[in-house]
């Protein structure tokens, strides 16, 4: 993502497999390998409940004691055959630290008070 001047600003990855499953997902290393040609990073991603500690401490571990950010964008859902997605959580990564800043439902009709409250 680049400001009005065209300087970046975030570099910003999305990928639908898990990150704990490391062989597959490339997209934090990416990210970790371009951060000091922005000022932080995005990474975008799901979680299987059941797999979320796994996946959380996968982007951290990957993220190591970085001093550049990354914010996370943990998508979780339970598996019913497909993907029902539940909830949305933010996490803000640096030096090694892991914050959740963020929690909501991941659907708009699951938010309270929303335009799309009674689609559910």
């Amino acid at each position: 993502m680049k400001d009005n001047a065209e300087n970046v600003v975030a570099n910003l990855e999305w990928e639908w497999y898990e990150p704990r499953k490391i062989e597959k997902v490339n997209e934090v290393r990416q990210l970790y390998e371009a951060k000091e040609k922005c000022q932080f990073s995005v990474f975008v991603t799901y979680s299987d409940n059941n797999f979320y500690d796994d996946n959380l401490n996968a982007v951290k571990s990957q993220w190591g004691d970085s001093a550049e950010p990354i914010v996370l964008f943990l998508v979780r859902f339970n598996r019913k055959g497909k993907r029902v997605f539940d909830t949305i959580e933010t996490h803000h990564i640096q030096n090694g630290r892991s914050k959740k800043i963020r929690s909501q439902p991941a659907l708009p009709w699951h938010a309270e008070g929303k335009r799309w409250e009674d689609w559910s």
